[in-house]
């Protein structure tokens, strides 16, 4: 299934999405080096004062990487970008 989701509706949860990254780094759960590189990259920018907004599309990005994979599966994390999800892909 494929959805178009608007990049102004992912900036409106940007802090969501960042808030749910780091829950899943606190976790444990982000083990491939890439995608543990991408959320370091993206939270120094956040702490350096980088928008939230501006760094929703790549925090989306990096959630849909960590679904995939599996590394969140059948965990409250899970469960909850499942609601974003749905939520940013209502018309």
């Amino acid at each position: 299934m494929s959805t178009t989701i608007s990049l102004s509706r992912v900036r409106a949860e940007s802090r969501l999405l960042f808030a749910l990254v780091d829950a899943i780094a606190c976790d444990g759960r982000i083990t491939d080096s890439a995608e543990a590189s991408q959320w370091q990259t993206l939270r120094r920018r956040v702490e350096s004062g980088a928008n939230y907004e501006a760094e929703g599309p790549a925090l989306f990005d990096l959630l849909l990487k960590l679904e995939r994979s599996g590394s969140i599966a059948e965990t409250w994390m899970e469960k909850r970008w499942q609601s974003v999800v749905a939520r940013l892909s209502a018309k």
